[in-house]
């Protein structure tokens, strides 16, 4: 039998045994897919059509033949039989799309999405248009009918309560169409319904997030209409109108969906409606009378932290926590000095503390209802001593790998809490904890409880990055979404890691490595939230100047502050200083390695200084993907094929999830590739966001090895082929910035003029035609532009530093000195100490220089612009031709007119930023570089700088 899969990964095996070699090329594939789907003996005049449709059909037969000849040489148990006019197979076929309609004909739903492993030949590319037309008529039916299969299961479901199960309905769909408005509203509801009321609201901002980043829209409006009536109840785990109950002691969540009541009676043994719940605080400021109603309050908790065990990522080498503290089950509390009326509080403690100290890391708790029916069913709940035999049987059956024993001690209105971790297997002491204090505060008590205890898993373990976090914060949900980030950002999922950072500093708006983390991966992946960045760091730096910062805090935001403000020399003698002093500090040495990336080329580091330091960081943490993201670009830049696909292939596999991550594969495969990995890739294209489409863009453009024919092939691409106007109009765009960098400003304008047609506003359309008048880069001369406020507008300063810079810039340029100086002045008045602070100075330096280089003062013009260079916000991916590479570029000119070439080199070479400024000049760089190395007396290094403009 010929078994065939098309649908996610394509393959074909004859009797068990996969097809290899040239049995399996993209071609090879093709065909055979091709004739086992369309019913009958194939004609061959079909197949001459589909798959080679641009060859006269002389030619097209011969490639027939030979490519029939090559499947009967390679797998000759594939039996394919030819006739006149005919192709067909000689032995019975199954095919996985046949098989998935026959389920759905029958009304096995479930079988049916069970099939259904991804779209129809989703990793199949022949570069061929006929084929690729049949295969997305083919793809878009079968999507539609897995869609329609998948929403009716969910549904189903969720009328039947069975709400797990609607939920992973919901999620197969997803997978396919992330922006699927139907099937996400319904996963919220579900999430909501079975009680994960943080899952539902993080699942809604991963959705608007991902509205905005792709289609620059919001959720429909009754999807948000749901999420305010979830965000508008006041008790956390207080169902939907109408949802269905699910039974206790279900599953490791089931605790945390009860109902108030269930919960109070299935713990305490009193009857239903004997609490009400209320907020943290309230909750706080009561004056508690009796250990009883502690008990209440302990069950209620259930509902105030993040239960998903299975959201948190599972352990790895290099994880934030001991391997064997992973998986822990809490017995009930041992009673000391407690009266019969509270008989039920140790147990109620014991749960409390399950809650607590899952989601501490990777650490789950088992669920506590298991955990207590299982110790009272043993001879554990008899034993007046429990015995390692006893004990280490109770893990077996619950699968932990450790478990927590503690008692608890009243006397009076005092409480002392001890728990001791041990492992499940041996019963070896782990960790343990001693806490105390009044009664009020036995929340508080149980908080710290299970801080105590993790921290003493991490101290054993030799973990001192939670040990740092824990100390920031004394909100446990704040803590726990932080470690959760921590593990999202190890492993490069930038879009995961925000939203759990965002939610950290939504629990404690006061956790000062929280909003430095968030702060920092916003600027890393998304340039549209760049003002929101500036904000928390802003933020975070008032914070710490309040709590009066540790000397390695301190020392830490300085360096960080030279780094924003694109100091690169600063930023690295700050790092390498702090790197000597805690030469353990990983997230010092990675502040280290990715200033020695981004100032390398200023700063005159060579790619294997850079190099060097994320393979350091690699050889602490062989899994950390943003390193391996590090050395892609640093190859791509160099233009080393090999080191490219290597780490390409080595980041993607370590950070699967993601746009971002599906950067390195597809401008690999668009640079290095052949017609058919160019073609796939130029397909995929178009699933990526915003940002990371044009990041896909500059990696093509610029480097040592940048084609900018490639880059312009790839923005092509998007404005052909997109269905979203707003990204039709960002390809327009890059096409036009590409034109422009290239001297073909008659092409630059035609495309900026596609770019107004598709929704690019013409605030920025005039913005590009004043910057390339300003540049000499167009035909068309702008003399003026517009006078700005004279004050910036609070929403949007950068803008307004932007158009006050161009008004000044070109006022001067139409021989108006004095509303340059004005300008000039308005520009050094913004408040310094931010990014744009940063920029609005450099770019008044910048004004002063022209002024003083059109009065002939060279000296002062060159100090100037070395004062405007060393501003320079390096930082900024997108708009960043409101930046100073234009200035860079003339100081650049100014010394090689001095004769100091060395000088000039260094900054002509500096032109390897991620933005469009930079690509602006890309051409004008390179041919001046050659000119300075030439002067220099480095031939071949001029040699190839003359090569790298020559592809311009």
């Amino acid at each position: 039998m010929i078994e065939i899969h098309t649908l996610g990964r394509t393959s074909v095996a004859v009797n068990g045994e996969p097809l290899t070699g040239e049995a399996a090329w993209p071609k090879s594939l093709a065909l055979i897919v091709y004739m086992a789907r369309e019913p009958g003996p194939d004609r061959r005049e079909e197949i001459l059509g589909v798959l080679w449709s641009d060859r006269d059909e002389k030619r097209a037969r011969r490639a027939l033949n030979q490519l029939l000849y090559t499947l009967r040489k390679a797998s000759p148990e594939l039996d394919l039989e030819s006739v006149k006019g005919a192709v067909d197979f000689g032995r019975e076929v199954w095919l996985d799309v046949e098989e998935f309609e026959r389920r759905l004909g029958t009304g096995d739903l479930t079988g049916a999405v069970e099939l259904y492993r991804g779209p129809f030949l989703a990793d199949l590319s022949v570069d061929e248009p006929e084929f690729d037309h049949w295969a997305d008529r083919q793809r878009a039916d079968l999507r539609r009918k897995f869609r329609k299969a998948a929403l009716q299961l969910a549904g189903s479901a969720k009328r039947a309560g069975d709400l797990d199960a609607a939920v992973t309905y919901c999620r197969r769909l997803l997978e396919s169409d992330p922006l699927d408005d139907e099937a996400q509203h319904l996963l919220i509801e579900c999430l909501y319904q079975r009680g994960n009321r943080v899952s539902a609201l993080r699942q809604y901002e991963t959705y608007r997030n991902l509205l905005a980043q792709e289609l620059e829209v919001e959720p429909l409006e009754h999807t948000q209409e749901l999420v305010a009536r979830i965000r508008a109840e006041r008790a956390a785990g207080e169902a939907v109108p109408g949802a269905p109950r699910r039974p206790p002691g279900g599953g490791e969540e089931d605790e945390a969906r009860r109902t108030p009541a269930e919960g109070a009676a299935d713990v305490l043994g009193r009857p239903a409606g004997a609490g009400e719940p209320g907020s943290a605080q309230s909750r706080r400021r009561l004056g508690l009378g009796t250990l009883l109603t502690f008990a209440i309050l302990a069950v209620l908790s259930v509902w105030l932290w993040p239960r998903d065990a299975g959201e948190i990522p599972a352990p790895g080498d290099g994880d934030i926590v001991a391997a064997e503290a992973t998986a822990v089950a809490v017995l009930p509390f041992e009673p000391h000095g407690l009266g019969p009326d509270t008989e039920r509080l140790p147990d109620g403690v014991a749960q409390l503390l399950a809650i607590g100290l899952d989601g501490l890391g990777p650490i789950r708790t088992i669920d506590h209802l298991v955990t207590r029916y299982a110790w009272e069913q043993s001879e554990l709940s008899r034993a007046a001593v429990p015995t390692p035999s006893l004990l280490s049987a109770l893990a077996a059956e619950l699968g932990a790998s450790s478990l927590v024993l503690g008692d608890i001690h009243v006397s009076g209105g005092e409480v002392r809490l001890v728990a001791e971790l041990v492992s499940g297997r041996d019963i070896v002491p782990l960790a343990r904890a001693d806490v105390s204090g009044s009664r009020d505060s036995l929340f508080h008590l149980v908080d710290e409880l299970s801080l105590r205890l993790a921290e003493e898993v991490w101290k054993s373990a030799e973990i001192v990055a939670p040990l740092e976090a824990a100390r920031g914060t004394h909100s446990l949900a704040a803590l726990k979404h932080f470690l959760r980030a921590e593990v999202h950002h190890r492993r490069a999922e930038w879009q995961e890691a925000v939203i759990e950072y965002r939610a950290a500093v939504e629990a404690d708006s006061a956790f000062l490595p929280a909003l430095r983390a968030l702060a920092e991966t916003i600027q890393w992946t998304s340039q549209s939230a760049r003002s929101e960045a500036t904000e928390l760091l802003r933020r975070a730096r008032e914070l710490a100047a309040q709590r009066n910062a540790s000397e390695r805090d301190r020392l830490y935001d300085e360096a960080l502050d030279d780094f924003d403000l694109g100091d690169g020399a600063a930023a690295v003698r700050a790092l390498e200083d702090l790197a000597e002093r805690y030469p353990d500090d990983f997230s010092v040495l990675f502040q280290l390695a990715d200033a020695y990336f981004h100032f390398a080329p200023r700063l005159g580091l060579s790619i294997d200084q850079v190099r060097t330091r994320f393979l350091g960081l690699l050889e602490r943490d062989s899994l950390f993907a943003p390193a391996m993201d590090h050395l892609w670009w640093a190859a791509m830049w160099q233009d080393d094929e090999a080191e490219a696909r290597r780490w390409a292939d080595a980041y993607v596999k370590t950070a699967p999830l993601g746009t971002r991550s599906q950067v390195a594969p597809i401008a690999t495969a668009i640079r290095y590739g052949d017609d058919d990995e160019r073609g796939a890739a130029l397909r995929r294209l178009g699933g990526l966001g915003r940002d990371q489409a044009i990041l896909t863009v500059l990696t093509l453009a610029l480097g040592s090895g940048g084609d900018p024919a490639r880059a312009a092939e790839a923005a092509n691409v998007m404005v052909e082929q997109d269905q979203s106007r707003a990204r039709r109009a960002l390809g327009a765009e890059m096409l036009a910035a590409l034109e422009f960098a290239r001297g073909r400003g008659q092409e630059g304008y035609r495309h900026l003029n596609s770019a107004e047609s598709w929704g690019l506003t013409q605030e920025k359309a005039q913005a590009w035609r004043a910057v390339v008048s300003l540049y000499r880069l167009g035909d068309e001369s702008v003399e003026s532009y517009p006078q700005p406020p004279l004050r910036p507008d609070s929403s949007e300063p950068r803008l307004w530093v932007r158009d006050t810079w161009l008004y000044g810039a070109l006022s001067l340029r139409g021989g108006d000195r004095r509303a340059a100086q004005s300008a000039a002045l308005r520009l050094a008045d913004f408040p310094d100490g931010t990014p744009i602070g940063a920029l609005a100075g450099g770019l008044a330096a910048g004004l002063r220089a022209d002024l003083a280089l059109a009065a002939g003062d060279t000296i002062v013009a060159l100090s100037e612009l070395r004062a405007a260079v060393r501003r320079y916000d390096g930082l900024a991916l997108l708009s960043a031709w409101e930046t100073l590479p234009y200035y860079r570029y003339k100081l650049g000119q100014l010394e090689a007119a001095k004769g100091n070439q060395a000088a000039a080199a260094r900054l002509f070479r500096s032109f390897d930023d991620r933005s469009l400024g930079d690509l602006l000049f890309r051409k004008r760089a390179y041919l001046a570089l050659g000119s300075a190395l030439e002067a220099l007396d480095d031939a071949s290094q001029a040699a190839a700088a003359y090569a790298a403009a020559a592809r311009w």
